[in-house]
Protein backbone atom coordinates (compact mmCIF):
# COMPACT_ATOMS: atom_id res chain seq x y z
CA UNK A 1 0.00 0.00 0.00
CA UNK A 2 2.77 2.40 1.34
CA UNK A 3 4.28 1.36 -2.68
CA UNK A 4 1.32 2.64 -4.17
CA UNK A 5 1.33 5.49 -2.34
CA UNK A 6 5.12 6.25 -2.90
CA UNK A 7 4.19 5.80 -6.80
CA UNK A 8 1.18 7.58 -7.25
CA UNK A 9 3.03 10.84 -5.78
CA UNK A 10 5.75 10.49 -7.51
CA UNK A 11 3.65 10.52 -10.96
CA UNK A 12 1.72 13.38 -9.25
CA UNK A 13 4.80 15.34 -9.27
CA UNK A 14 5.86 14.42 -13.11
CA UNK A 15 2.93 15.40 -14.24
CA UNK A 16 2.23 18.63 -12.23
CA UNK A 17 6.13 19.73 -13.36
CA UNK A 18 5.06 18.91 -16.72
CA UNK A 19 1.66 20.80 -16.97
CA UNK A 20 3.34 23.53 -15.09
CA UNK A 21 6.23 23.87 -17.77
CA UNK A 22 5.75 27.13 -20.17
CA UNK A 23 4.83 26.23 -23.42
CA UNK A 24 7.36 26.74 -26.21
CA UNK A 25 6.23 28.40 -28.80
CA UNK A 26 5.34 27.11 -32.07
CA UNK A 27 8.46 27.85 -35.14
CA UNK A 28 7.16 29.24 -38.39
CA UNK A 29 9.49 30.64 -41.14
CA UNK A 30 8.28 33.06 -42.91
CA UNK A 31 10.66 34.55 -45.96
CA UNK A 32 9.64 37.78 -47.29
CA UNK A 33 10.77 40.97 -49.75
CA UNK A 34 11.54 44.39 -47.53
CA UNK A 35 9.51 45.99 -50.25
CA UNK A 36 5.78 48.50 -49.73
CA UNK A 37 3.56 45.87 -50.72
CA UNK A 38 4.37 43.37 -47.65
CA UNK A 39 3.02 45.66 -45.57
CA UNK A 40 0.60 42.98 -44.20
CA UNK A 41 3.90 41.25 -42.65
CA UNK A 42 4.91 44.06 -40.98
CA UNK A 43 1.86 45.36 -39.52
CA UNK A 44 1.08 41.45 -38.15
CA UNK A 45 4.92 41.99 -36.68
CA UNK A 46 4.56 45.27 -35.38
CA UNK A 47 1.24 44.34 -33.60
CA UNK A 48 2.86 41.39 -32.55
CA UNK A 49 0.17 39.32 -33.90
CA UNK A 50 1.90 35.96 -34.26
CA UNK A 51 3.41 36.17 -30.30
CA UNK A 52 -0.26 36.56 -28.96
CA UNK A 53 -0.98 33.81 -30.71
CA UNK A 54 1.98 31.38 -29.32
CA UNK A 55 4.25 31.56 -32.91
CA UNK A 56 7.39 32.34 -33.22
CA UNK A 57 8.82 33.70 -36.48
CA UNK A 58 11.93 33.12 -38.17
CA UNK A 59 12.35 35.84 -40.48
CA UNK A 60 14.23 35.39 -44.10
CA UNK A 61 14.88 38.48 -45.92
CA UNK A 62 15.29 37.59 -49.91
CA UNK A 63 16.78 39.68 -52.31
CA UNK A 64 14.75 38.71 -55.13
CA UNK A 65 11.09 37.44 -56.01
CA UNK A 66 13.38 33.95 -57.97
CA UNK A 67 15.15 33.13 -54.46
CA UNK A 68 12.04 34.01 -52.27
CA UNK A 69 9.37 31.34 -54.42
CA UNK A 70 11.73 28.61 -54.66
CA UNK A 71 12.85 28.80 -51.11
CA UNK A 72 8.90 27.96 -50.87
CA UNK A 73 8.55 25.04 -53.03
CA UNK A 74 11.81 23.37 -51.70
CA UNK A 75 10.64 23.38 -48.24
CA UNK A 76 13.05 25.74 -46.83
CA UNK A 77 10.73 28.18 -45.57
CA UNK A 78 6.87 27.35 -44.66
CA UNK A 79 5.25 31.10 -45.77
CA UNK A 80 6.46 33.39 -48.34
CA UNK A 81 5.51 36.65 -48.09
CA UNK A 82 5.28 39.35 -51.54
CA UNK A 83 6.68 36.93 -54.02
CA UNK A 84 5.81 38.52 -57.75
CA UNK A 85 2.65 36.88 -59.79
CA UNK A 86 5.36 36.01 -62.51
CA UNK A 87 7.58 34.17 -60.56
CA UNK A 88 4.67 32.30 -59.26
CA UNK A 89 3.43 31.61 -62.36
CA UNK A 90 6.50 30.16 -63.45
CA UNK A 91 7.11 28.23 -60.72
CA UNK A 92 3.76 26.72 -60.99
CA UNK A 93 4.28 24.93 -64.37
CA UNK A 94 5.98 22.49 -62.80
CA UNK A 95 5.31 23.06 -58.50
CA UNK A 96 1.86 23.98 -58.28
CA UNK A 97 0.82 21.04 -55.76
CA UNK A 98 3.58 22.51 -53.52
CA UNK A 99 2.22 25.97 -52.94
CA UNK A 100 -1.30 27.19 -52.08
CA UNK A 101 -1.58 31.02 -52.06
CA UNK A 102 -3.91 32.69 -49.57
CA UNK A 103 -3.24 36.28 -50.24
CA UNK A 104 -3.09 38.67 -53.32
CA UNK A 105 -1.52 42.32 -53.90
CA UNK A 106 -3.70 43.86 -56.44
CA UNK A 107 -2.31 47.20 -57.96
CA UNK A 108 -5.20 49.32 -59.56
CA UNK A 109 -5.11 53.87 -61.26
CA UNK A 110 -5.83 54.46 -57.93
CA UNK A 111 -3.42 51.87 -55.76
CA UNK A 112 -0.63 51.19 -58.52
CA UNK A 113 2.71 50.25 -58.29
CA UNK A 114 4.32 51.23 -61.32
CA UNK A 115 5.38 55.12 -62.69
CA UNK A 116 6.71 55.91 -65.59
CA UNK A 117 9.80 58.39 -64.95
CA UNK A 118 11.05 60.52 -67.92
CA UNK A 119 14.17 62.86 -68.91
CA UNK A 120 12.99 66.49 -68.28
CA UNK A 121 12.67 67.31 -71.59
CA UNK A 122 10.02 64.52 -72.37
CA UNK A 123 6.39 66.08 -72.92
CA UNK A 124 4.70 62.99 -75.13
CA UNK A 125 4.50 59.65 -74.90
CA UNK A 126 5.13 59.39 -78.43
CA UNK A 127 8.59 61.07 -77.76
CA UNK A 128 9.77 57.49 -76.55
CA UNK A 129 9.70 56.04 -79.71
CA UNK A 130 12.57 54.10 -81.35
CA UNK A 131 14.59 55.79 -77.76
CA UNK A 132 15.94 53.41 -74.40
CA UNK A 133 13.76 52.73 -71.96
CA UNK A 134 14.79 50.97 -68.56
CA UNK A 135 12.74 49.51 -66.59
CA UNK A 136 12.35 46.43 -63.22
CA UNK A 137 14.06 43.79 -64.01
CA UNK A 138 12.60 40.59 -65.15
CA UNK A 139 10.42 39.08 -68.18
CA UNK A 140 7.47 40.10 -66.87
CA UNK A 141 7.91 44.23 -66.33
CA UNK A 142 9.85 44.16 -69.50
CA UNK A 143 6.96 42.52 -71.39
CA UNK A 144 4.20 44.82 -69.76
CA UNK A 145 6.56 47.52 -70.73
CA UNK A 146 7.05 47.19 -74.16
CA UNK A 147 2.79 46.34 -74.28
CA UNK A 148 2.37 50.01 -73.15
CA UNK A 149 4.85 51.61 -75.42
CA UNK A 150 2.74 49.92 -78.66
CA UNK A 151 -0.80 50.86 -76.88
CA UNK A 152 0.89 54.30 -76.97
CA UNK A 153 2.25 54.73 -80.71
CA UNK A 154 6.07 55.10 -78.42
CA UNK A 155 7.62 51.81 -79.91
CA UNK A 156 9.43 51.57 -82.90
CA UNK A 157 12.33 49.24 -84.74
CA UNK A 158 14.98 50.85 -82.69
CA UNK A 159 13.12 51.25 -79.29
CA UNK A 160 15.55 49.39 -76.71
CA UNK A 161 14.44 48.17 -73.05
CA UNK A 162 17.13 47.78 -70.58
CA UNK A 163 16.62 45.74 -66.93
CA UNK A 164 17.68 48.21 -64.60
CA UNK A 165 17.91 47.53 -60.79
CA UNK A 166 16.04 50.17 -58.80
CA UNK A 167 19.24 51.72 -56.93
CA UNK A 168 20.28 52.74 -60.82
CA UNK A 169 16.93 53.33 -62.03
CA UNK A 170 17.37 57.09 -61.13
CA UNK A 171 21.01 57.32 -61.77
CA UNK A 172 20.69 56.52 -65.41
CA UNK A 173 17.58 59.10 -65.88
CA UNK A 174 20.07 61.59 -64.73
CA UNK A 175 23.43 60.27 -66.62
CA UNK A 176 20.97 60.17 -69.87
CA UNK A 177 21.81 56.63 -70.64
CA UNK A 178 18.11 55.80 -70.85
CA UNK A 179 15.08 58.44 -71.83
CA UNK A 180 12.68 56.86 -69.22
CA UNK A 181 11.83 54.23 -66.73
CA UNK A 182 9.22 52.32 -65.65
CA UNK A 183 9.74 51.35 -62.30
CA UNK A 184 7.65 50.07 -59.34
CA UNK A 185 7.04 51.43 -56.10
CA UNK A 186 8.10 52.84 -53.94
CA UNK A 187 10.61 54.29 -57.05
CA UNK A 188 7.71 56.73 -58.18
CA UNK A 189 6.59 57.91 -55.25
CA UNK A 190 10.83 58.74 -54.42
CA UNK A 191 10.69 60.59 -57.66
CA UNK A 192 7.81 62.59 -57.06
CA UNK A 193 8.63 63.58 -53.56
CA UNK A 194 12.09 64.14 -53.93
CA UNK A 195 11.65 65.66 -57.30
CA UNK A 196 14.57 63.35 -58.53
CA UNK A 197 12.93 62.86 -61.43
CA UNK A 198 10.00 63.65 -63.97
CA UNK A 199 7.36 61.37 -63.17
CA UNK A 200 5.40 61.50 -66.21
CA UNK A 201 2.48 58.95 -65.26
CA UNK A 202 1.79 56.99 -61.96
CA UNK A 203 -0.04 53.78 -62.80
CA UNK A 204 0.39 53.34 -66.40
CA UNK A 205 0.74 49.34 -66.59
CA UNK A 206 -2.98 49.66 -64.26
CA UNK A 207 -4.29 52.22 -66.68
CA UNK A 208 -3.20 50.31 -70.28
CA UNK A 209 -2.04 46.53 -69.16
CA UNK A 210 -3.93 45.40 -66.54
CA UNK A 211 -7.02 47.52 -64.66
CA UNK A 212 -6.69 45.09 -61.88
CA UNK A 213 -2.62 44.12 -61.68
CA UNK A 214 -2.84 41.12 -59.64
CA UNK A 215 1.20 41.53 -59.28
CA UNK A 216 2.08 39.39 -56.23
CA UNK A 217 1.02 37.10 -53.41
CA UNK A 218 1.89 35.42 -50.14
CA UNK A 219 1.29 31.60 -50.18
CA UNK A 220 1.70 28.57 -47.90
CA UNK A 221 3.73 25.34 -48.52
CA UNK A 222 1.68 22.69 -49.36
CA UNK A 223 3.09 20.14 -46.94
CA UNK A 224 3.16 22.91 -43.78
CA UNK A 225 -0.54 22.95 -44.18
CA UNK A 226 -0.76 19.09 -43.95
CA UNK A 227 1.59 18.73 -41.29
CA UNK A 228 -0.22 21.78 -38.88
CA UNK A 229 -3.19 22.33 -40.31
CA UNK A 230 -4.29 24.38 -36.88
CA UNK A 231 -1.19 26.64 -37.05
CA UNK A 232 -1.93 27.65 -41.00
CA UNK A 233 -5.52 28.40 -40.11
CA UNK A 234 -4.14 30.71 -37.53
CA UNK A 235 -1.42 31.96 -39.66
CA UNK A 236 -4.40 32.93 -41.81
CA UNK A 237 -6.77 34.77 -39.48
CA UNK A 238 -3.46 36.83 -38.55
CA UNK A 239 -2.77 38.35 -42.08
CA UNK A 240 -7.01 38.39 -41.85
CA UNK A 241 -6.61 40.42 -38.90
CA UNK A 242 -3.65 42.19 -40.16
CA UNK A 243 -5.42 43.92 -43.28
CA UNK A 244 -8.60 45.02 -41.00
CA UNK A 245 -5.28 47.25 -39.10
CA UNK A 246 -4.53 48.70 -42.54
CA UNK A 247 -7.85 49.46 -43.42
CA UNK A 248 -8.91 50.98 -40.16
CA UNK A 249 -5.25 52.89 -40.08
CA UNK A 250 -3.23 53.36 -43.30
CA UNK A 251 -1.20 55.80 -41.46
CA UNK A 252 -0.46 54.13 -38.91
CA UNK A 253 0.84 50.93 -40.50
CA UNK A 254 2.39 52.56 -43.19
CA UNK A 255 4.61 53.43 -40.61
CA UNK A 256 5.97 50.25 -40.31
CA UNK A 257 7.94 50.63 -43.95
CA UNK A 258 10.77 52.41 -41.94
CA UNK A 259 11.29 49.61 -39.94
CA UNK A 260 10.98 46.69 -42.46
CA UNK A 261 12.14 48.72 -45.78
CA UNK A 262 14.92 50.96 -47.11
CA UNK A 263 12.81 54.14 -46.17
CA UNK A 264 14.03 56.01 -44.12
CA UNK A 265 12.03 59.25 -44.52
CA UNK A 266 8.59 58.84 -42.85
CA UNK A 267 7.52 61.48 -44.88
CA UNK A 268 8.26 59.20 -48.26
CA UNK A 269 6.83 56.24 -45.96
CA UNK A 270 3.49 58.35 -45.69
CA UNK A 271 3.26 59.10 -49.57
CA UNK A 272 3.98 55.79 -51.35
CA UNK A 273 0.84 54.17 -53.09
CA UNK A 274 0.17 50.68 -51.30
CA UNK A 275 -1.71 48.28 -53.55
CA UNK A 276 -4.86 46.07 -51.91
CA UNK A 277 -5.45 42.62 -50.86
CA UNK A 278 -7.23 40.43 -50.81
CA UNK A 279 -8.06 37.25 -48.90
CA UNK A 280 -10.82 34.29 -48.67
CA UNK A 281 -13.75 34.91 -50.92
CA UNK A 282 -11.96 37.83 -52.51
CA UNK A 283 -8.97 36.12 -53.15
CA UNK A 284 -8.19 37.45 -56.61
CA UNK A 285 -8.30 34.14 -58.51
CA UNK A 286 -9.61 35.67 -61.71
CA UNK A 287 -6.19 38.39 -61.57
CA UNK A 288 -3.66 35.61 -61.60
CA UNK A 289 -5.22 34.12 -64.82
CA UNK A 290 -5.28 37.21 -66.91
CA UNK A 291 -1.45 37.96 -65.89
CA UNK A 292 -0.98 34.37 -66.73
CA UNK A 293 -2.81 34.45 -70.42
CA UNK A 294 -0.72 38.06 -70.83
CA UNK A 295 2.46 36.07 -70.19
CA UNK A 296 1.71 32.92 -72.07
CA UNK A 297 0.84 35.10 -75.06
CA UNK A 298 3.87 36.38 -75.17
CA UNK A 299 5.91 33.47 -74.93
CA UNK A 300 7.00 34.34 -71.50
CA UNK A 301 5.64 31.18 -69.73
CA UNK A 302 4.69 27.99 -71.91
CA UNK A 303 0.76 27.87 -70.72
CA UNK A 304 -1.35 29.15 -67.78
CA UNK A 305 -0.89 26.68 -64.78
CA UNK A 306 -3.36 25.26 -62.47
CA UNK A 307 -2.69 27.72 -59.37
CA UNK A 308 -3.76 25.89 -56.19
CA UNK A 309 -5.68 28.17 -53.13
CA UNK A 310 -5.83 28.52 -49.44
CA UNK A 311 -9.13 30.19 -47.99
Amino acid sequence: MQQRLTLFVLLSLVLFNACSQPQQPQQIRIGYLAVTSNLPLFVALEKKMFEQQGLQVELKKFESSNLLGQALVSGAIDIDAGTSSFVGLGLAQTSAEKMKIFLSIVASEQHFMSSLLVKPDITAIEQLKNKTVGCFPGAAIKTFTMMFLKKNNAWGDQSRLVELPPPLQLQALENGSVDAVMCVEPTGTLARVTGKAKVFMHGPIERDIFPQWTGGYYSFNTDFIKNNPDMARKIYDIFAKSLQEIRNDMQAAKKTLTRFTPIQDEKIAQAVSIPEFTMGNTLDTQGFSTVADTLAKYGIIPKSPSLQWYR
